[in-house]
């Protein structure tokens, strides 16, 4: 037999990814929460408390992305992260201007005005980032997209 190092906490957890599309491990966000919350990320969770119309910042992976057809080209999303899940407005004009993280980026950073309505909270994204390389493996984890 050929005794092979074990994998650390962050590779299982990619490794389920890969697998299974999920993980019973933690997070793959919670192993980069500090860098996150130093380049002003919020947890989903936090958004929650946030002001109508606060200037916001929040990261998670893509699990969902839809383009109704009748929504006027606007894209909703929807990223999670360890503490929950965050919907995300993106209009057109910004969907253009960060195109390629808006379609195919994993794990994205989000900046924008928090929009309240009572108990629904969404971020109307201004800034789109992907930060895939935040995390120091290649995550495979894929959204569900509806067009």
């Amino acid at each position: 037999p050929v005794a092979l190092p074990a994998l650390s906490e962050i590779e299982a957890v990619f490794l389920d990814y890969a697998t299974k599309g999920l993980t019973l491990g933690r997070h793959p966000v919670a192993h980069v929460r500090a860098e996150l919350e130093a380049r002003g990320a919020l947890p989903t969770a936090a958004l929650r408390e946030a002001a109508h119309g606060e200037r916001a910042a929040t990261a998670g992976i893509v699990i969902c992305r839809q383009r109704p057809q009748t929504a006027s080209g606007v894209v909703f999303f929807t990223i999670e992260d360890e503490t929950g899940t965050a919907n995300l407005i993106v209009r057109p004009r910004v969907f253009e201007r960060f195109r390629r993280t808006a379609r195919g980026a994993t794990f994205v950073l989000a900046t924008g005005k928090v929009e309240r309505e009572g108990e629904i909270v969404h971020l109307l994204v201004r800034k789109l980032e992907d930060v895939g390389s935040v995390l120091s493996l290649e995550l495979k984890a894929r959204s569900r997209d509806f067009h």
